[in-house]
């Protein structure tokens, strides 16, 4: 059973991604789920507005517009489709949550949400969770 994302433990990590400084958080709560079960990948992108000269967001309205699609996009797949939220990817003007579904949900259902900025969805397989497990 998934631990409700509300409730999961997270470690933060600081790194560089290409030539770009990276603020990643990573769900340990979900470290022993068996990947097998949740072979989809959801990538969904946030654009920031906003950045400063990291391109990392910069300005407390930009972080409480990205905070609340992100909650809308978190809620939306680990409520009602059972998603687990494994990695949040903040670097070069985009914001990554990296979902796992055991199912691709309907597409339609994003539509409906109140979005504050802008988001790209990436669809693909993923049964061994590459990403997640190469991070410490």
């Amino acid at each position: 059973m998934l631990t409700d994302f509300r409730n999961a433990q997270w470690s933060m990590l600081q790194a560089q991604l290409g030539e770009h400084p990276a603020l990643i958080r990573k769900n340990q709560s979900i470290e022993d789920v068996d990947y097998v079960l949740f072979p989809h990948q959801l990538i969904a992108s946030i654009q920031i507005d906003t950045t400063g000269a990291e391109r990392l967001p910069e300005g407390s309205e930009e972080q409480e517009a990205l905070d609340e699609t992100e909650d809308c996009l978190t809620e939306l797949m680990c409520d009602e489709f059972g998603a687990a939220l494994a990695l949040v990817v903040t670097t070069d003007g985009v914001r990554d949550l990296f979902f796992y579904c055991s199912e691709e949900p309907e597409t339609d259902s994003f539509a409906k949400l109140p979005l504050r900025r802008d988001v790209e969805l990436h669809w693909e397989e993923n049964e061994g969770w590459v990403f997640y497990r190469d991070l410490p």
